[in-house]
């Protein structure tokens, strides 16, 4: 599940895109969509997420990815994932 490679597609593509999206996404999509995001508008993206959807995301990342995307959040919010 790479993003595309098209830097136009990235520099275009916002944090507040995806949240407007994110409802009508596959999860698929919203894997694609995240890893489109720089990664400091990608850390304060999945804080702001849902804690359903804060796990459905690390459900569909890869295992090194999900570590260190565990990592930053609060122990209290990792405890409930």
């Amino acid at each position: 599940m790479n993003p595309p490679s098209d830097p136009k597609l990235k520099e275009q593509f916002t944090a507040e895109d995806l949240h407007e999206l994110w409802p009508a996404l596959s999860r698929e999509e919203r894997v694609l969509g995240f890893n489109l995001l720089p990664r400091l508008e990608a850390e304060e993206f999945f804080l702001d997420l849902a804690s359903h959807d804060e796990a459905e995301l690390l459900a569909d990342l890869p295992a090194g990815e999900r570590r260190s995307w565990m990592r930053l959040l609060p122990p209290d919010d990792a405890a409930d994932l």
